[in-house]
């Protein structure tokens, strides 16, 4: 018996290769898989605007900090939306709002004048749903 996932969900894969290969398979649309050579391939950025927010990020939240994508601006099928980014951070951040509501400042002084929405988690943030869906969704940068 072979495995058949449920009708609506649909699957991302990755082998083993260096470079993951984003397997997408919608079943239940009957499209045929997509093959991406990273899943940075899908993202609705471009690698300079990745640069500029990895960037403020670490400008912003100091070194070691994560960025995450998530939200619509993962699908290349859609179209719009804001740009919402998870930042993790290992450590605590001291004067954590003043230092998000900075980093939304310089994106958009740098990449013009769009809806950007910007979560911060570190240890002392209670996780709430958002967190953990943009947890489980995002993509890095």
């Amino acid at each position: 018996m072979t495995y058949r996932p449920p009708p609506t969900a649909p699957h991302i894969l990755y082998n083993h290769h260096p470079t993951p290969i984003l397997i997408v398979l919608c079943s239940r649309l009957a499209v045929s898989p997509v093959t991406l050579a990273h899943p940075t391939d899908a993202l609705r950025l471009t690698p300079q605007q990745i640069r500029i927010i990895k960037e403020e990020a670490v400008r912003s939240f100091g070194p070691g900090v994560e960025v995450r994508l998530f939200g619509s601006r993962t699908n290349d099928a859609l179209r719009g939306g804001d740009i919402d980014l998870l930042v993790i951070a290992p450590e605590p951040i001291p004067e954590r709002e003043r230092k998000r509501i900075h980093f939304v400042a310089r994106m958009q002084m740098r990449l013009g004048d769009q809806p950007i929405d910007v979560l911060v988690l570190d240890p002392e943030v209670k996780r709430s749903p958002i967190h953990e869906s943009a947890l489980a969704t995002g993509v890095a940068l």
